[in-house]
């Protein structure tokens, strides 16, 4: 029996000699709900920056056959949320926050049960800043700089903590803690210099790096004077 069909049973009672009077019966045969789909949530631990997206991992079952679509409804923190799509866009869903997405399959007539899945919504790094030594190449007598050209970002607008530290020729200088500018005198003539700041949200940390060479200082010119200042044929000039 097909959906919307009509049905008339005939039975007839007969106790092995004679039939008894017929006794009629008709029925419909109604639509079959859908069966819930299996679904989840891309990705499964999602930063502010991510798309939320519903997967339906295994498709609704219909025993008649008809074609399937799906309704949507998403929760935050329990609280249903106007948006009915398959997808949230980034930003929607913030850190700490739980989001749950009701998954509804629909045959065209009826729906059928639900499915449901949850994520939680993930801590996301801070962006990894651009550096530059400045300048560079650097001479004994120049300020060394550490500048941030493109600063860290973080989406989950948490403050940042940003800490310092200078390298000579790949060993840490503990006069450079925390400080982006260092004073002259510091170099020698062909070190490398380097500076590394690490980015922290309190949750996860980020290092971005940058190096620079220190180059020759040429010699200053010197100071001249010939004596005498006025000489004579019979001087002799020193």
């Amino acid at each position: 029996a097909k959906k919307g069909e009509k049905w008339r049973v005939v039975v007839t009672p007969h106790d092995g000699s004679a039939a008894g009077l017929p006794v009629e019966l008709f029925f419909s045969v109604a639509n079959s709900p859908p069966l819930p789909p299996k679904v989840s949530i891309n990705p499964e631990k999602p930063k502010v920056t991510d798309f939320l997206g519903a997967v339906v991992v295994e498709s609704s079952k219909d025993a008649d056959n008809d074609q399937v679509s799906y309704r949507y409804r998403w929760f935050r923190n329990g609280e249903l949320q106007p948006e009915r799509d398959a997808k949230l866009a980034p930003g929607r869903a913030k850190r700490g926050e739980r989001w749950r997405v009701e998954v509804t399959p629909f045959d065209g007539t009826v729906t059928g049960a639900p499915s449901t899945a949850d994520v939680v919504v993930v801590n996301t790094a801070p962006s990894v800043p651009v550096l530059r030594v400045v300048p560079d190449p650097s001479r004994v007598a120049d300020d060394l700089e550490c500048r941030i050209e493109t600063p860290p970002v973080d989406a989950d607008g948490d403050p940042l903590r940003i800490e310092v530290t200078w390298f000579r020729d790949g060993k840490p200088q503990s006069y450079g803690r925390d400080r982006f500018k260092l004073g002259r005198d510091r170099g020698i003539h062909g070190a490398e210099w380097a500076c590394e700041v690490r980015v922290s949200d309190k949750v996860t940390a980020v290092t971005a790096r940058a190096t620079g060479k220190q180059a020759n200082t040429p010699p200053t010119s010197p100071t001249i004077e010939i004596v005498p200042k006025t000489p004579r044929r019979t001087d002799t000039l020193a």
